[in-house]
Parts: structure tokens; C-alpha cells; sequence
């Protein structure tokens, strides 16, 4: 067996009843990256409102957010 023929049938037998797995797996990532989203702009209004920046929210509505 070649090593390409071998990756092949390991790839296989890791995907093979494994759908459901790789879907939570999947959704995970998603919502890791939309909470990663949320949270870095949630900061960047934070050090704006803190800093005085103008046109940033209030800190209050930030705080409740």
C-alpha cells in the first residue's frame, strides 16, 4: 500500500459514523465565531465609551447590554 491509498482509507474510516459528530463539531465552531464577534465589538464600545471617543454609546446601555 501506498502512503496516498493509506490517508485515504484513514480519512475514511474517521468520517464513516461520524456525521454526527462532525455536525456538532461544525456548529460549534460556528457559534464560537459569532460569540468571538459579538464579544470583541461589545469590547472595542467599552474602550471607546471609556476613552471618551466621540459618537460612542453610553457606557450605562453597554454595561446593561
Amino acid at each position: 500500500m501506498n502512503a496516498d491509498s493509506v490517508a485515504r482509507a484513514l480519512r475514511g474510516s474517521f468520517y464513516r459514523k461520524n456525521r454526527l459528530a462532525f455536525a456538532a463539531a461544525a456548529l460549534g465552531s460556528l457559534l464560537n465565531a459569532v460569540l468571538n464577534l459579538i464579544l470583541s465589538w461589545l469590547m472595542q464600545q467599552l474602550i471607546d465609551a471609556a476613552a471618551g471617543a466621540p459618537g460612542a454609546l453610553p457606557f450605562g446601555g453597554l454595561v446593561r447590554a
